[in-house]
């Protein structure tokens, strides 16, 4: 398998789901990069592959 293949992305449609099912409401686009510049720092992604490993009975 390609080592740059993305396994996994968020487009701003997810953000926009959530805003709408959280506060029930539009974001604006400055809202929108407040959260976006975020989402990356805020995603523990070395747990989430860890994780991953182990539900899928990786050791």
């Amino acid at each position: 398998m390609r080592k740059d293949k993305v396994i996994y992305k968020l487009v701003v449609e997810d953000i926009l789901n959530v805003a709408k099912d959280r506060i029930d409401r539009q974001l604006t686009d400055n809202e929108i990069e407040q959260i976006a510049d975020k989402v990356g720092d805020l995603i523990d992604w070395y747990d989430v592959i860890w994780n991953a490993m182990i539900h899928s009975n990786i050791k």
